[in-house]
């Protein structure tokens, strides 16, 4: 369901509502060009209403829109849902179309094995990625492949290469998400596949994914410290140029029922959860995140969580270290307060 607000009334709508996108697809566009200074950037999905709803309020406050559209099969052929929403929401120059090896909604190692090895599937896969970039007029790409194999690790290299010819020919931007990490071991299974510094000389941008240092199948532990993410940037900018170099933040947390049994949740939706189970919270000065304990009805409870001293810590380490800029994962998670830094933060000179 999408719709809008009335004063703080929220009114209902279905997506498949003709005259409601109609009229959501003729308001005016936010026709701004990306900053030339510290970029924000912001990850919209579709299946999240709150999603919409931040994208539609803050699309001009940010440099750059990702739309976390379209996975793939095995065969090379790409599914998901067009983005169309988004042709009257952000005009081209800003939008970005994701592009990832989703498969039945996982990443699927397989599926990126076959497009890497395949001559035949890779065709088919570049033919329709670029069709569908020029069918939604997207000003570029964004290559999200995850938990690709180690020794795929210069084939990958080959396919960003190859693809990124293909779209700057066409007057588009390649961006690549990579999962962050502090050392390069080309032998890991998470991260030893990206190779930072060959991949950095291909793209125009390199998005850090710096979360889930601890994760939902893990034990509990902070999503992104502060020690950690710093180490990643440290090396990240030591074989990439700083100002291709974008720091992604999260904007949830998880709660664990037990180690491996963690859910992921908004910023928004944990609080209101760890205040309703009357959870005691302490901030962690060290990991700048905070951390909270209760107990349930299926036992003793940790989560781990950020909160705007976490992005305020963030965005001042992006800052320091010269980063092109941060991106946000995801939109409708966030705090309305954090509009306010964000804005801050864009707008001041570099130091």
């Amino acid at each position: 369901m999408a719709g809008h607000w009335t004063g703080s009334r929220w009114h209902q709508v279905p997506i498949w509502d003709p005259l409601w996108l109609r009229a959501l697809l003729e308001r005016p566009l936010d026709e701004g060009l990306p900053g030339s200074g510290f970029w924000v950037v912001g990850y919209y999905v579709d299946y999240d209403r709150r999603s919409l709803d931040s994208l539609r309020l803050r699309s001009p406050h940010l440099d750059q829109v990702v739309s976390f559209s379209y996975g793939a099969t095995p065969d090379g052929q790409i599914n998901g849902r067009d983005p169309e929403i988004l042709k009257g929401v952000t005009a081209a120059p800003k939008k970005v179309i994701l592009f990832g090896n989703l498969t039945d909604g996982k990443f699927s190692r397989d599926t990126a094995s076959a497009i890497l090895r395949d001559p035949a599937v890779q065709e088919r896969y570049l033919r329709l990625l670029l069709e569908k970039v020029a069918q939604q007029k997207a000003g570029g790409v964004q290559l999200d492949f995850e938990g690709v194999a180690p020794e795929d690790r210069s084939r990958f290299t080959s396919f960003v290469q190859r693809l990124a010819e293909e779209l700057h020919r066409r007057g588009l931007t390649l961006s690549l998400a990579v999962p962050a990490k502090v050392r390069d071991d080309p032998r890991s299974g998470w991260a030893g596949a990206f190779d930072y510094a060959a991949l950095g000389q291909a793209v125009d941008q390199l998005f850090i994914m710096a979360y889930d240092e601890h994760y939902r199948g893990g034990e509990p532990g902070p999503v992104a410290s502060l020690p950690w993410t710093e180490k990643a940037i440290r090396f990240a900018i030591s074989v990439v140029p700083t100002q291709k170099i974008l720091l992604g933040i999260p904007l949830y947390g998880y709660d664990w029922a037990a180690p491996g049994q963690g859910r992921a949740y908004g910023i928004k939706v944990l609080q209101a959860r760890l205040a309703q189970q009357g959870a005691e919270i302490r901030w962690d000065p060290v990991f700048g995140e905070n951390v909270a304990a209760y107990r349930a009805d299926d036992g003793e409870h940790v989560a781990w969580f950020p909160d705007e001293r976490s992005l305020e810590a963030k965005l001042a380490l992006a800052q320091k270290y010269n980063l092109k800029g941060v991106a946000l994962w995801r939109l409708g998670f966030e705090p309305d307060h954090y509009w306010e830094l964000l804005g801050r933060t864009r707008q001041a000179e570099m130091p």
